[in-house]
C-alpha cells in the first residue's frame, strides 16, 4: 500500500491541484504488500525480538541454511524461532537444509515436495512440527530427530521413499497415524521407552520395514520378533509391513488391533489362535499377497475393512462363534471363490463382498435378517447364492452387476427389496419368491436379464408384473394318468408339468417321519413338461419325491 496524504499547503496556490493528483494515485495504483527478506529468506515482521521464515527466494543456489537471527532491521536483531506453513513447499532445487537450534516450530507442509533434498539437519531446539512437513521429500536418506521433539504428527515424512535411516529422539512420546506412511526404504525402527502413543497405522506402506523394536523399559509396548504388542502381549498392535511368509499369532493374544497388519503385502499365510475374539478395523487391509487365513474358534467379530483388498486371498474359514462381519470386510478380495456365513452371524455390514470378482458360491446363514446395500455388488462370477430363511430385506444394489447370476430364491420373510438390487444382472432368468409380493423399487431389475418372477400358490399381492418383469405362478406337478407314471424299463418315473421353461429340482427321501432330502435331478420344462426317471429307485424299500426351485 502506498500511503499518500492529500492536503493544501500554506501559501501555495497549486496545493489543491497537487492534492487531487496525489489522490488519483491513491485510487489507481495497485496495493503492494512489502515482504521482508534477508538474502534468500523471507520473514515475517515479528515482534521486537522474534520472527519466522515465510519463504525462500529464487536463484539463490541449492543450499538452504536457515539463519538463527535477522540483522537487517536496525536497531533490532530478531531471533528466528519458526518456519511458517508451506514456506519452502515444492522448492525442488534445494538439496541441503540446515535448521538452527533457535527454531522451535516448523509449520505444516513447510518442506512438502522438496524432491531435491538429500541432506536434512534439524536443530536441537525443535519442539513442534506440523503435519506433512517433509511429505514427498523423496530423496532424503537419513533423518535424526532431536531429543527436544516429543510429538511426530500425522504424515510428517509421508512418501519419503529413500529414507533408510531413522533416529527417533529419546523423549518422543507420540507418533501419529501416517507419520512414516510409504517410507518404502526404511528397514527398521527403534521405539524409546518414552514412546507410549503410536498411531494406527504409523508405518503404513513401509514395505522394507521388517522389524520394530521397543525399549525394554517402555511401560506400554513390547516387541516380539519385530512385531509390536501391548505390554501384556494380549493385543497385537503393529506387524512391520515388510514381514514375509507365514505368521502365527501368539496364543497370548486376544485382539488384533486397528490396521495391525495393514499393507503387509509379503505375508502369504496367517494363523490366528482360538484366543483371539476380535479383528480390528482394517486389520489386514491391503495384505495383497495373503492367500490363506486360518481363523480360531473363539472369534466373535471382524470389524470394518478387516480384509479389504486382500487380492490374493483364496481360503478363509469363518468360525461358528462369529457374530459380526463389518462393512467392506472382504471388499475387493478378487480371488476369493466361496463364502459361508455361519448361522451365528447376526450383524453384516454394507459392501461386505463388493468387488469379489471370483466369488461363485455364497451361503448366508439364518442369523442374518438383512442383506445390506451393495453386499455382493460387482461379484461378476457369482452363480449361486443361498439366502437365510429369516431374511426380511434386500438392500439397494445388493446384487448390482452380478452378471453371471441366473436364478435366485427369495425367502418368504422378505418384505422389502431396495433400488437397483439386481440391476445389470444380465443373465438373470428366474427369481423364485416363497412369500408375498414385497415392496420394491421399480429399478430393482433395471438392465437385468429376461427374468421371469415366480410366486407360490397361496401367496398374496402379486400382479402380472414385478419391476417390469412378468410374474408366473410356480405350480409344477407330476402327471399320474398320462401313461408315463410308474416303473418303465426298470426305472421309476413320471412326467413333470408346469409353466413353460420352468426349472425344477426333484428331491428324494426314504422316510417322511425323519426326512433327509437330497437332489436326484434338475429338469427344465421345455414346452411346459419334462420326463423324469430315477434309475436308483430300487436302492431303498420306499422312496418319496418333492419339487423345489434351483
Amino acid at each position: 500500500m502506498i500511503a499518500v496524504k492529500s492536503q493544501l499547503l500554506p501559501g501555495r496556490q497549486w496545493g489543491c491541484a497537487t492534492g487531487w493528483v496525489l489522490l488519483a494515485l491513491l485510487i489507481h495504483l495497485p496495493a503492494v504488500q512489502a515482504q521482508n527478506h534477508q538474502g534468500p529468506f523471507y520473514y515475517s515482521g515479528g515482534s521486537t525480538n522474534t520472527t519466522a521464515i515465510t519463504g525462500w527466494g529464487t536463484g539463490y543456489g541449492v543450499v538452504a541454511v536457515v539463519p538463527s537471527v535477522i540483522t537487517n532491521l536496525p536497531p533490532y536483531t530478531l531471533s528466528v524461532t519458526g518456519i511458517n506453513f508451506s514456506a519452502f513447499k515444492n522448492q525442488s532445487s534445494i538439496t541441503s537444509l540446515t535448521i538452527p537450534n533457535s527454531i522451535v516450530n516448523i509449520g505444516g507442509s513447510a518442506f512438502y515436495g522438496c524432491t531435491g533434498l538429500t541432506n536434512v539437519s534439524l536443530g536441537t531446539g525443535l519442539t513442534n512440527l506440523g503435519t506433512y512437513v517433509f511429505s514427498g521429500c523423496t530423496h532424503v536418506p537419513r533423518i535424526i530427530l532431536p531429543d527436544s521433539l516429543t510429538v511426530i504428527p500425522g504424515w510428517t515424512f509421508q512418501g519419503c521413499s529413500a529414507l533408510s535411516s531413522l533416529t527417533l529422539g529419546s523423549q518422543v512420546t507420540s507418533i501419529a497415524a501416517g507419520a512414516f506412511e510409504n517410507c518404502a526404504s526404511l528397514p527398521n525402527i527403534s521405539l524409546p521407552a518414552t514412546a507410549t502413543n503410536i498411531g494406527a497405522p504409523a508405518f503404513d506402506g513401509c514395505s522394507s520395514l521388517t522389524s520394530i523394536t521397543v525399549d525394554s523399559q517402555n511401560p506400554v509396548y513390547t516387541s516380539v520378533t519385530g512385531v509390536v504388542f501391548d505390554s501384556n502381549q494380549t493385543t497385537l498392535l503393529t506387524c512391520p509391513p515388510g514381514k514375509t511368509g507365514n505368521y502365527v499369532v501368539p496364543s497370548t493374544v486376544t485382539s488384533i488391533g486397528v490396521s495391525a497388519f495393514a499393507t503387509c503385502a509379503k505375508l502369504t499365510s496367517l494363523t490366528i489362535p482360538n484366543s483371539v475374539t476380535n479383528l480390528g478395523a482394517k486389520s489386514f487391509q491391503y495384505c495383497t499377497g495373503l492367500t490363506n487365513v486360518v481363523l480360531g474358534s473363539g472369534l466373535i467379530s471382524i470389524d470394518d475393512d478387516g480384509f479389504d483388498s486382500c487380492y490374493s486371498l483364496v481360503s478363509i474359514n469363518l468360525p461358528g462363534t462369529l457374530r459380526k462381519i463389518g462393512a467392506s470386510a472382504f471388499w475387493n478380495c478378487l480371488h476369493l471363490p466361496n463364502m459361508v456365513i455361519p448361522n451365528s452371524v447376526t450383524n453384516v455390514g454394507y459392501e461386505v463382498f463388493m468387488g469379489c470378482a471370483s466369488l461363485t458360491n455364497a451361503f448366508v446363514g439364518n442369523g442374518v435378517t438383512s442383506i445390506m446395500g451393495d453386499m455382493f455388488m460387482y461379484c461378476g462370477n457369482l452363480t449361486r447364492v443361498s439366502l437365510t430363511s429369516n431374511l426380511t430385506s434386500i438392500g439397494g444394489s445388493a446384487f448390482y452387476s452380478c452378471s453371471n447370476l441366473t436364478w435366485i430364491t427369495i425367502p418368504k420373510g422378505v418384505t422389502n427389496i431396495g433400488s437397483s438390487a439386481f440391476e445389470f444382472c444380465g443373465k438373470l432368468l428366474s427369481l423364485y419368491f416363497q412369500g408375498n409380493d414385497p415392496t420394491h423399487d421399480s429399478s430393482a431389475l433395471d438392465s437385468a436379464g429376461p427374468a421371469t418372477v415366480y410366486y407360490l400358490p397361496g401367496t398374496s399381492g402379486w400382479d402380472t408384473s414385478f419391476a417390469g418383469r412378468p410374474t408366473v405362478l410356480w405350480n409344477p406337478h407330476a402327471l399320474t394318468g398320462d401313461g408315463n407314471f410308474g416303473v418303465q424299463h426298470g426305472q421309476f418315473g413320471f412326467t413333470l408339468a408346469g409353466p413353460s421353461n420352468l426349472v425344477v429340482v426333484i428331491e428324494a427321501c426314504t422316510n417322511l417321519a425323519t426326512p433327509a432330502w437330497w437332489p436326484v435331478a434338475t429338469n427344465a420344462l421345455v414346452g411346459a413338461s419334462s420326463a423324469f426317471r430315477d434309475p436308483q429307485w430300487t436302492r431303498s424299500s420306499s422312496r418319496f419325491y418333492r419339487f423345489r426351485s434351483p
